[in-house]
């Protein structure tokens, strides 16, 4: 006896998977009108980023090297010296003293 449970809703000519939410297409319409206006209209904005940067704004370079060249991927050495891999037991964050007087 044959399982019958093989064929798929292709197969049976209707077509599978659930209806996307309302906000799921009103994402990609949103996401669609943005990728086409910055098609046109993303020299411009450059050029400004580019200009603010120069001026000194931290931000605008920040963003500009990030859309140029990625961000920045920070790794951990995980090797002793002589490179061997040693386990992580535990990451601590220090935070540097901003203004504080010890």
């Amino acid at each position: 006896m044959a399982d019958k449970r093989s064929t798929t809703s292709v197969e049976n000519g209707k077509k599978g998977g659930r209806k996307p939410k309302q906000s799921t297409l009103l994402a990609e319409k949103a996401r669609d009108y943005i990728a086409k206006r910055l098609d046109k209209e993303l020299g411009p904005i450059v050029d400004k980023a580019i200009m603010q940067a120069k001026d000194g704004d931290h931000k605008a370079r920040e963003w500009l090297s990030e859309r140029g060249w990625g961000k920045v991927v920070q790794t951990i050495n995980t090797e002793d010296e002589d490179g061997k891999k040693m386990p992580i037991t535990g990451i601590t964050i220090n935070q540097p003293n901003e203004g504080k007087k010890s």
